[in-house]
């Protein structure tokens, strides 16, 4: 007999990756929709290509930080790799918030590294255990990219109401709810 939708949320770890995924990508679109903005107002004389250029960088970081991550999941537990990495994200976020000029601005290029497992890592363990249903339950999982569109615009007010470093701080939210999922949720 086929198990239901039913079935599946019963499994908290899997309800939890449904949420973490989605406060994930909440960030990641967050950080980037920012992040020329952030370049062209803290940094002296920074251009808008040459921000474009630094995010370019900030790519290379993130595909450093998925083959250094995806190495080191060989030696340390995925979830706790990904409890480490999330703490690296709120780090960064509070140093961007900051505005020390090149700190918090390399601060900003270091935020990609650590959120580079994120997706993958909250996917694998989302679906862990469910046998039969990881189809279903992957469909559900991959759905948490709507955050990517919700969040930039939270930040966007937060920028007008504030400023752009303060909008860097809406993204701690979202790498609470993925640390809670890294280490008691998964």
């Amino acid at each position: 007999k086929e198990r239901s939708y039913r079935d599946l949320f019963r499994y908290r770890h899997f309800r939890w990756a449904v949420l973490a995924q989605f406060f994930n990508v909440a960030a990641q679109g967050g950080t980037w929709a920012f992040f020329i903005n952030y370049a062209v107002k803290y940094m002296p004389g920074m251009t808008d290509e040459n921000a474009a250029y630094y995010f370019s960088f900030s790519m290379v970081m993130m595909l450093a930080g998925r083959m250094i991550g995806t190495y080191l999941m060989n030696f340390i537990a995925p979830n706790k790799l990904l409890a480490i990495y999330t703490s690296g994200s709120i780090i960064f976020c509070l140093l961007i918030w900051q505005k020390w000029g090149w700190i918090s601005f390399a601060s900003l290029i270091g935020l990609q590294f650590t959120f580079s497992i994120m997706f993958p890592t909250i996917f694998g363990l989302g679906l862990k255990h469910l046998h039969d249903l990881k189809e279903k339950a992957s469909s559900f999982i991959v759905m948490g990219v709507v955050g990517g569109a919700l969040f930039p615009p939270l930040m966007g007010q937060v920028a007008d109401k504030f400023d752009v470093a303060t909008a860097y701080l809406l993204p701690i939210i979202c790498y609470v709810v993925i640390f809670l999922f890294a280490i008691k949720f998964w």
